[in-house]
């Protein structure tokens, strides 16, 4: 359960697709991609469900529905980086995620304008692990 009463925050590689990044996944063909790729069986299991292999974002969407509030939505994507030796990251995707509830939100300006997830994509970073940090910037006006 997601307190309501108290500021809350979830973050991580979350290791799932956004229904918010439905556009991306979509221009992408991404569903197409994980279906015809060489990793094919295990990809699907992972990040598809259905009889037409559509992309399955219920995992992602059930913390939304929480609430949840994903502050990171136009951050890009978290995988691959260049050490990246996992057949899971075949594309570029945002799998890492930084989720806020209301009251946290509502603490860093009312709609959360003093709150953004940003990905750390430099040179250092593309060499540290199989995914890009996530940084939260927030201020608490006062």
């Amino acid at each position: 359960r997601v307190p309501r009463d108290r500021p809350f925050l979830l973050a991580g590689d979350l290791n799932t697709l956004s229904v918010l990044d439905r556009a991306a996944h979509e221009s992408a063909s991404l569903a197409q991609v994980i279906r015809d790729g060489p990793h094919a069986a295990a990809l699907s299991k992972k990040f598809l469900s259905g009889a037409r292999g559509s992309i399955d974002y219920a995992p992602m969407q059930a913390l939304l529905d929480a609430p949840l509030h994903d502050v990171g939505t136009d951050s890009g994507a978290t995988v691959p980086t260049r050490i990246n030796a996992d057949r899971m990251h075949f594309a570029e995707l945002r799998l890492d995620y930084v989720l806020v509830n209301e009251r946290l939100r509502a603490a860093c300006g009312g709609q959360g304008q003093h709150l953004r997830a940003v990905v750390l994509r430099d040179e250092r970073c593309n060499g540290l692990s199989d995914h890009f940090p996530v940084s939260l910037n927030f201020a608490v006006p006062v």
